[in-house]
């Protein structure tokens, strides 16, 4: 694991006269405004892109993209999963909605809503809880 103090060590030595290149940005203790320069969405999305392969068990809360391979188990108690077009899921699954434009095999729940757009078709059993 990375510590900063490793970091710090291994250069000069910080309080160097002269040695103006290394020595560390004066840091601000106020709060940043609201206001600031970058958009803070609350509706993101983790992704897990083309290049991710994951195997075990994704749990969460939150929105859950997936463009990538997934083998296991996905359980997002609250949130909404987006299986993408290069998405490739073999897992059961358990969300609040569930939207599926890749590729899926296992057992998909959607408590509240399903929607399944993909051209293929899925070898998965499909089931949305009304509740």
């Amino acid at each position: 694991m990375w510590k900063k103090e490793e970091v710090k060590s291994q250069g000069l030595p910080e309080n160097v006269p002269g040695n103006s290149a290394n020595s560390p940005a004066p840091v601000s203790s106020a709060p940043r405004e609201a206001s600031s320069s970058l958009p803070v969405s609350t509706k993101s999305s983790a992704c897990i892109s083309q290049g991710i392969r994951i195997k075990g068990e994704v749990t969460g809360s939150e929105d859950l993209f997936v463009d990538g391979h997934v083998e296991g188990k996905l359980n997002l108690s609250n949130g909404s999963l987006t299986v993408g077009p290069n998405g490739e899921v073999k897992a059961d699954i358990f969300a609040r909605e569930v939207i599926v434009r890749g590729r899926v095999d296992g057992k998909i729940v959607g408590r509240e809503r399903f929607n399944s757009g993909a051209l293929e078709t899925l070898p998965a059993t499909c089931k949305q809880n009304a509740s």
